[in-house]
């Protein structure tokens, strides 16, 4: 009997509240301070004395005990948040901040503890304890193990690389003495004088090549990438043809010796043959006492 009593009284006051809160919906009033109001006017003792009455079911807004921890950052706080979690992130790998970024997962990491540092009443734009502040500059402490053990891998890591440049440079050196093989003028079925500068061009900067490689890297293991090629300009014939066909030709300036078969913009090459814009001189049939020169000595050479 006396739990039928207690359900009904509760009943009771759930049909009050609701009611209570429609109304001050209806109102436009705040439900919190409506029920202040009436606390003060039926009980002035009782709200003097004791804690605020609360509402039960109420809609009414009640902030959380820790509110600075749950609020949503603002931009500002947020990207200094996340700016900081990379100047962490950073210091970890040994690498600038700008060369990392953080996961999704990471921001939000940050921006959760940019949110426990505003509870604890610590500015999200403090710097990291790591760093010390001499006037306007910043000097970061030692790095940690892991950004140490990152030195150590990047500084053995150096003889890899070199080793690497070594084969691209090796690399570049057959693909030009390919080249170089292709363009042998007597190798060709109408070869034209523009083929000999062709070639000269090869051949020069296969030369060029090959010097810079022996200055920077060891030889051993490696065959010389200008065995069996010869030098238009040692050859008598070949030389003479050669000055009269490249003086009026312009040299590249990076590289002299090496001359540019077009003339401005247009190609002096049609696929493989001379095209419309190339110079007559460049046009001609390669004389045979030049193409006998080249393999006579290249006979000789073995």
């Amino acid at each position: 009997m006396e739990n039928n009593q207690q359900l009904s009284k509760f009943s009771a006051y759930n049909r009050v509240c609701q009611r209570f809160l429609e109304s001050c919906a209806e109102e436009k009033v705040d439900p919190s301070e409506c029920l202040l109001a009436i606390s003060r006017f039926i009980a002035p003792d009782l709200v003097k004395s004791g804690p605020s009455p609360t509402v039960p079911g109420s809609v009414a807004k009640q902030q959380p005990p820790n509110s600075a921890e749950s609020r949503r950052l603002t931009k500002e706080e947020a990207e200094a948040a996340k700016r900081l979690a990379r100047e962490a992130k950073a210091r970890d790998l040994g690498l600038k901040a700008s060369e990392v970024n953080l996961t999704p997962k990471e921001a939000k990491e940050a921006k959760a503890e940019a949110r426990k540092k505003l509870a604890s009443g610590i500015p999200v734009h403090a710097s990291p304890k790591s760093e010390v502040k001499v006037g306007t500059a910043q000097v970061a402490s030692s790095p940690p193990p892991s950004s140490q053990k990152k030195v150590e891998k990047a500084t053995n890591a150096v003889p890899q690389m070199k080793t690497g440049l070594r084969a691209t440079a090796l690399t570049k050196l057959k693909s030009c003495r390919k080249i170089c093989l292709q363009a042998f003028p007597p190798a060709l079925r109408e070869p034209k004088v523009i083929h000999l500068v062709a070639y000269q061009n090869h051949f020069r900067r296969l030369v060029s090549q090959w010097t810079e490689f022996c200055a920077a890297y060891e030889q051993h293991g490696i065959s010389n990438p200008l065995r069996g090629l010869l030098d238009p300009s040692a050859l008598e014939h070949s030389r003479g043809l050669l000055q009269r066909a490249t003086q009026n030709l312009v040299e590249q300036a990076d590289t002299p010796g090496i001359y540019i078969l077009q003339d401005q913009g247009k190609s002096f090459w049609d696929r493989d043959m001379p095209s419309e814009a190339c110079p007559y001189v460049l046009r001609e049939d390669l004389p045979k006492e030049v193409l006998s020169e080249f393999t006579l000595a290249q006979s000789r050479n073995g």
